[in-house]
């Protein structure tokens, strides 16, 4: 399983590194052949849905993080960047939702507690941030 996840790790690098120097219709096409082969890894939809963004394409992005949602995604990397695109968007009261329902799933887990409170701090939720 490990090895499985540093191969897909090593894939989605470069279309990172393609959306963060402003390269996005590289980083779609990038994200293609690889949704291409596994269609079912949600950090590269996740990838597509930040690319469409930064495209501009508001609508293929939103239909995209819906159905990632859906899926109640607990992975880290699929979390970040769904937080990046919630960011982009200003929907900071999503990212939240998303948090809790990765915490609920996967409760002892520091690391996904701790981006909670974080998430509740950027929405002054000061009672949530308590619990």
């Amino acid at each position: 399983m490990q090895n499985v996840e540093l191969v897909v790790e090593r894939r989605l690098r470069p279309i990172f590194e393609s959306i963060e120097i402003g390269n996005y219709k590289k980083a779609l096409q990038d994200v293609e052949k690889v949704l291409k082969k596994n269609p079912t890894i949600q950090c590269g939809r996740a990838l597509k849905a930040w690319a469409y963004i930064r495209l501009g394409r508001d609508e293929e992005s939103a239909t995209l993080i819906k159905a990632l949602e859906a899926e109640t995604p607990s992975e880290s990397t699929t979390l970040h960047v769904m937080t990046l695109c919630y960011k982009e968007t200003d929907q900071l009261d999503k990212i939240c939702a998303l948090f809790t329902n990765a915490s609920k799933l996967h409760p002892g887990n520091e690391e996904l507690l701790s981006q909670l409170f974080i998430a509740h701090m950027r929405v002054n939720d000061f009672k949530a941030q308590q619990t």
